[in-house]
């Protein structure tokens, strides 16, 4: 490393610490040293542009074992590399890289399978944010980064640069575990259960990749299922909390078949259940059809009831999982050529430095918040 960039010190930094009454969800930002450089694959990244993941609050609550205390949070961002490590041959010092939330050896027999998010090298898979020091700072290392970091388009400026960052986690997510794993396909009928950023990423996915026969939004929230259609829902169906009539699964049932009618007798094809809580599993059991797929999306803190009654007579299939990101390339290009508007994923700007009231915000789910974009442009 240049002796000039040892001189950059003084990092700013999210970290984990013990809540308290006046920081219930316990984080704190402050001034740290700027990451060294541990292996030769690794690359060292200016951050400019990151966000707050649901994930992230998952860490907070104390749902994710592997975060330890103290650690940086956040697993999307876009940057400029200020240090390269002396095996990585793709980048070099001053190239702006889109960092995928997984980082990928590349060698191990689960990278040889496009498996990139069970990557069996210690600081494979989900590190970022998760085992190691995340990007919600103004540095970050990022290993593996020839396989782990992706080049943005030549001619995407800075201010277009946000619509690019929602292919560092959620929008692969969303299509690789929800629309892929969940095998959806022209033609077949579509309902997500939860249409917070990752069910509504989902809907976007879908309305780019696929031409369903019917999109279904399944919310509590009436804004939010507006939100859904103006990004591509046909359908929506309002689940009323406490002692409503929708309260209960086999009500969202009769309510979701009345409005698809012929479309679909039986259930949909593909349930993507986008909560994260028993409620919206009950309700994905309750919907899809014989032979149709669950796809589980939302991050499941506690455990949830398995209806095997219901999988045994509908022979539906289940699967959940880490995304891998081998989708970003072509997604890439679906958001060059302007078919999928990533942006609407984004629902507020900071800067790096607010990150504290975006939490804050985004926790509470105040004022339509959706994907808290943070930026820092502090120049070098």
């Amino acid at each position: 490393m240049t002796s000039a960039l040892q001189a950059m010190m003084g990092t700013t930094f999210l970290g984990v610490k013990t809540t308290s009454d006046t920081n219930p969800l316990g984080y704190v930002y402050e001034a740290r040293n700027m990451p060294a450089m541990l292996q030769a694959t690794d690359v060292l990244v200016r951050v400019h542009k990151t966000t707050i993941c649901g994930t992230d609050l998952h860490i907070l609550g104390g749902n994710v074992p592997g975060a330890r205390p103290g650690l940086g949070l956040g697993h999307e961002g876009i940057g400029d590399i200020v240090d390269v490590g002396s095996a990585v041959q793709k980048w070099k010092v001053g190239d702006r890289v889109l960092c995928s939330c997984i980082s990928a050896c590349g060698t191990c027999r689960k990278c040889a399978a496009q498996r990139f998010g069970n990557c069996e090298h210690e600081e494979g898979g989900w590190v970022l944010g998760h085992t190691l020091d995340g990007m919600q700072s103004e540095f970050a290392r990022v290993p593996f980064a020839d396989t782990s970091c992706f080049r943005l388009p030549e001619k995407v400026e800075g201010s277009e640069e946000d619509r690019y960052l929602m292919l560092a986690d959620i929008l692969p997510t969303a299509y690789e575990i929800g629309l892929v794993d969940g095998q959806m396909a022209d033609g077949k009928t579509l309902a997500v259960v939860g249409v917070g950023p990752v069910g509504l990423a989902c809907i976007l996915a879908a309305k780019a990749m696929y031409k369903a026969a019917a999109i279904v939004a399944v919310d509590l929230n009436e804004s939010r299922l507006e939100i859904a259609k103006s990004m591509g829902a046909t359908h929506t169906v309002q689940v009323h909390d406490g002692n409503a009539h929708l309260s209960a699964p086999q009500a969202v049932r009769e309510e979701l078949l009345a409005k698809l009618d012929e479309l679909a007798d039986d259930g949909v094809d593909v349930v993507v259940e986008a909560v994260g809580l028993p409620s919206g599993w009950d309700v994905a059991q309750e919907i899809v059809k014989a032979g149709g797929n669950i796809a589980i999306l939302g991050v499941h803190g506690k455990p949830v009831t398995l209806n095997l009654q219901n999988m045994w007579y509908r022979n539906f299939t289940l699967t959940a999982g880490m995304v891998h990101g081998y989708s970003i390339p072509a997604l890439m290009k679906q958001v060059e050529i302007g078919n999928l508007p990533a942006e609407k994923l984004i629902s507020h700007h900071w800067d790096l430095s607010q990150v504290e009231e975006a939490y804050d915000m985004f926790s509470a789910r105040k004022d339509g918040a959706l994907k808290m974009l943070l930026t820092h442009r502090k120049e070098l």
